[in-house]
């Protein structure tokens, strides 16, 4: 909570290039420096909602979260960046993460209370340190094919301006259908 307090200081966002002398360096600290937090924040939305307000069965959050992906994916490049100007995306994009990271705030507080109502927690299994890393080593495995295959496409196959939304959004539908397989199984 302490770091979403701090993640609402770097609101309105303020894009500041950081100069410093290579230039794929000079990106990665400007994005750091200006929205990197916030950024973090936001992508660790679902698994953070999950444990905050303990639902047992997370994938509905998963298939909103990756149906969400898409659809910004498909509606940035054809509506938001031809119809509306920088400084207003920039000004909406701070609005829209004001308002989740107050919204985190607000559900970790009501979820708070009513818990610490509640006395008796479920028992948690303890995860071991070799298959917590055995899973960080599988999530790579997706994500670096993902990569890979976009990479390939679109500089030696076909030489298009945002063609790697195809295999991204493939890849975000992937884990939509993965996630109802899960949703069924459990319940």
């Amino acid at each position: 909570m302490t770091i979403l307090g701090i993640a609402l200081l770097f609101l309105p966002f303020a894009l500041k290039f950081v100069n410093t002398g290579n230039p794929t360096l000079s990106i990665l600290a400007t994005l750091v420096s200006s929205v990197g937090l916030v950024y973090f924040l936001l992508s660790s939305t679902a698994p953070l909602v999950q444990r905050i307000s303990g639902l047992q069965n997370p994938y509905v959050l998963y298939s909103a979260s990756n149906m969400g992906a898409i659809a910004a994916l498909i509606a940035f490049p054809i509506l938001i960046e031809p119809l509306i100007s920088r400084t207003a995306q920039k000004g909406m994009l701070s609005v829209i993460a004001g308002i989740v990271l107050i919204s985190l705030l607000i559900l970790a507080f009501v979820v708070g209370k009513k818990k610490s109502a509640e006395s008796t927690s479920p028992a948690q299994e303890k995860v071991s340190v070799k298959k917590s890393l055995f899973w960080i080593l599988l999530a790579f495995i997706p994500s670096s094919l993902m990569l890979g295959v976009t990479e390939y496409i679109s500089s030696e196959m076909f030489v298009l301006p945002l063609f790697w939304i195809i295999p991204l959004g493939l890849y975000f539908l992937s884990f939509v259908i993965q996630s109802l397989f899960l949703k069924a199984e459990i319940g």
